[in-house]
């Protein structure tokens, strides 16, 4: 089963390359979505969506976070979650910024795992409709000209000498 998720704020897209964080089986590629809105919040649940609560500067918040592995469990390679604009033109999923808003087409399927039935939830589609563009980590750093080489002086591979 699919469903849309509209106008959530979305955080944290790492949609470019599958990651693999903490070392498992399956690199996925995955974004939180939020909103401050309990109504909203509430029908996320309705839909079986795991939702947290969470607060910062700004006051409460409702979050979700969503993974899209890149593969089966068979191996067979997955579509990457495909992202455009507004116009539904290909919009380059590296430059979505923590902030941006956007509707998420989310798929549903039934699993079981260790004897354990329950529903997943993958990421197919994102429609952002309002980019705040990410440019790249900002560096504390200044340029310092070149850097030194140092070449160790002792390169005798056998150490026949006694410590």
């Amino acid at each position: 089963m699919s469903f849309v998720i509209r106008d959530a704020e979305l955080f944290w897209a790492k949609l470019v390359t599958p990651v693999n964080p903490f070392n498992a089986d399956i690199p996925h590629w995955e974004i939180q979505i939020r909103t401050r809105d309990k109504k909203e919040s509430a029908e996320w649940k309705k839909h079986g969506l795991h939702v947290t609560m969470k607060e910062d500067n700004d006051g409460s918040f409702y979050q979700v976070n969503l993974k899209r592995k890149s593969e089966t469990r068979k191996g067979d390679k997955r579509d990457p979650i495909r992202v455009v604009d507004a116009s539904l033109a290909p919009l380059d999923a590296s430059i979505i910024g923590n902030g941006s808003v956007g509707h998420v087409q989310i798929d549903s399927y039934e699993y079981e795992m260790n004897g354990k039935k329950g529903v997943g939830f993958s990421p197919r589609a994102l429609q952002v409709i309002k980019l705040v563009q990410y440019t790249g980590a900002q560096s504390a750093f200044e340029v310092e000209g070149e850097t030194e080489v140092v070449v160790p002086t002792d390169t005798d591979e056998s150490d026949d000498s006694q410590w």
